[in-house]
Formats: C-alpha cells, sequence, structure tokens
C-alpha cells in the first residue's frame, strides 16, 4: 500500500498468498484437504476484482488506467548552482515528467540566488510545501555523509531519493527500451524505506522463530543463555533488532532500532578506529540488503548473547 498505489504490487501479494497456501496444502492430512481447485479459483478471482476494481477507479478518478506511470514528478535538486542547473536542463530534455524543478543549494551559509528556490535550511520545508516526491543530490558538490545528514534531518522515508555521479560519470542514455534521453541517476536504497523497514521486521522474526528450532546446536556455541533470551525476547517485541549500526559518536544516521550484530562483527579481531566505524554504518543506512543481514548472522552467529 505504498504510494504510488501499483496494481502489479497486489498480484504479486496474491501470488505469494496463494503460493503459500498451497504449500500448507500439501503438508496437510488428505482427511483435511480441500479441493485445489478452490485454491486456484480463489487466487484467479482475488487477483481478477482487485485488479479490476483498482483499473475501473482509476479509469473514472484519474482518466487513466496506470496513473502511476503517468503521474508527474516534482523534483528537488540539491546541488551548486552551475551542476543542478545541467541536471535540471538534462530532466527537461529527457523523458522524465516533471510538473515541478527546483534547485537547492548545498551550502547552508551561501546567500540565496534569484533563480534558486531555496537553500538547505529550508529544504524540510520546501518539501513539504511543493509536495516534492523526488530529491536528486549532486555527487560532485555533497559527501555520502552529507546526503544522509540531509535524509535524516528531512526525515520523510517516502521521498525517492537519488543521486546524479559527476558530469565524467553521467550517462545520458535509456533505461528500458520504451524510454530514451532518461538522465542515469543512482537510487538510494536507504534503510529507512518503509519497504526495508517490512523487510528488516520480517527477516527479525523469522530469524527469532529460527533460533528456537536451532536452539539445541546454539547452546553448544553461545555461553550466556540467558543473555540470548533477552536479546531474543527484545526481538521479538520489536524493542531490538538482531542487526543494527555499529555502536558509535554519529548520531546523524536513519533511524535502527539498537542491534545485537553489526557490519562489523565478522571482523571483530580486526580493531576499528571511529571514521571506520561511521563508514560502515554510512554503507549500511544508504543501501540496505536483507542478504547482508543473513550473512552477518551468519558469520556472527557466536555473538547473539551480546549485551
Amino acid at each position: 500500500y505504498d504510494r504510488p498505489l501499483k496494481t502489479i504490487k497486489t498480484l504479486q501479494g496474491i501470488a505469494i498468498g496463494t503460493f503459500i497456501i498451497l504449500i500448507v496444502y500439501g503438508l496437510l492430512d488428505e482427511h483435511h484437504r480441500y479441493s485445489r481447485f478452490l485454491t486456484l479459483v480463489g487466487a484467479g478471482w482475488a487477483a481478477i476484482s482487485t485488479s479490476g476494481i483498482r483499473l475501473v477507479y482509476n479509469l473514472f478518478r484519474f482518466k487513466s488506467l496506470f496513473p502511476e506511470d503517468a503521474e508527474s514528478k516534482r523534483i528537488i535538486i540539491v546541488g551548486s548552482q552551475d551542476e543542478a542547473a545541467r541536471i535540471a536542463a538534462l530532466l527537461n530534455h529527457s523523458r522524465v515528467k516533471a510538473s515541478y524543478i527546483g534547485i537547492v543549494s548545498p551550502q547552508l551559509d551561501e546567500i540565496e540566488a534569484q533563480d534558486k528556490t531555496g537553500n538547505n535550511i529550508r529544504l524540510k520545508e520546501m518539501v513539504e510545501v511543493f509536495h516534492i516526491n523526488e530529491l536528486i543530490f549532486c555527487g560532485s558538490d555533497m559527501s555520502s555523509t552529507q546526503i544522509m545528514n540531509q535524509m535524516t534531518f528531512i526525515n520523510r522515508p517516502e521521498l525517492e531519493y537519488k543521486i546524479a555521479p559527476p558530469e565524467s560519470l553521467f550517462i545520458i542514455g535509456s533505461n528500458s527500451i520504451l524510454a530514451s534521453g532518461e538522465l542515469y541517476t543512482i537510487g538510494l536504497n536507504a534503510v529507512d524505506k518503509p519497504s526495508n523497514h517490512r523487510k528488516k521486521r520480517m527477516l527479525d522474526f523469522l530469524v527469532s522463530m529460527l533460533i528456537i528450532i536451532a536452539l539445541p546446536i546454539l547452546m553448544i556455541g553461545i555461553s550466556d543463555r540467558k543473555q540470548l533470551f533477552k536479546n531474543w525476547v527484545a526481538v521479538l517485541w520489536g524493542k531490538k533488532t538482531w542487526v543494527g549500526y555499529v555502536p558509535s559518536k554519529n548520531n546523524l544516521l536513519p533511524f535502527v532500532k539498537p542491534g545485537i550484530l553489526n557490519p562489523l562483527d565478522p571482523f571483530e579481531k580486526i580493531r576499528f578506529d571511529e571514521s571506520i566505524i561511521q563508514q560502515a554504518n554510512l554503507l549500511y543506512a544508504k543501501d540496505y540488503r536483507a542478504k547482508q543481514d543473513i550473512l552477518i548472522l551468519l558469520n556472527s552467529w557466536r555473538n547473539l548473547d551480546r549485551k
């Protein structure tokens, strides 16, 4: 249900749900099995009815079957005047549908110019007032730390965040065979995106269930069983997460619950200084992957009893 609403997301949910039902069906005793035909017919009807209702609504409300594809973006480019103006010109000549393009200076103390819409002090307010749905940061003018700080300050996970590489790395080309001349940008898969929050919570829950199953094996490698149980309860109740940030003095990062493990645990024999710790946290925050959490858990499961 994240905006923009997409019919394909609904169909994916129905497909996954049907697959789970069929798996459970195969495990049931024959006496408790009902007709597989009814399951498939139900899934088909759910797909047709839900997508059909949505398409009819879109047709009457937006005069289009897929309004998310035709929706104009409202974009703010954060960068120096020359670089941001160049990216804005590229956007205007590309297939990107934008009803509003604003330019904001990354320098907080820079005097506002006439052709700019504001500066970073007002960036958060501008996002709300102009209903911005995409921010593009100029990679040549801002470091990754500065970009993450801005994302944390704005605190709008539903926004799309992108980084435009420096001029030498720009690619004016197509991201699909149906469109041409699009501006090439790098998407940020920030850890605080709603979809990543759900993935992380689901992973925490599944790992907690697996710990119960694998408890006899875990008891061999884990010394503090009482602390393991406390951690298990805290994660299951949503107070903590199995993998979080490395403890650091830098608090300007997207919110993540306190973690039992962290990205540097696989290298526990090495001592890292504060700059390396902050860099590890930054990389984890701006490009979250559930696979990374799984690898950390597999390599550092003996630390699940950490206080």
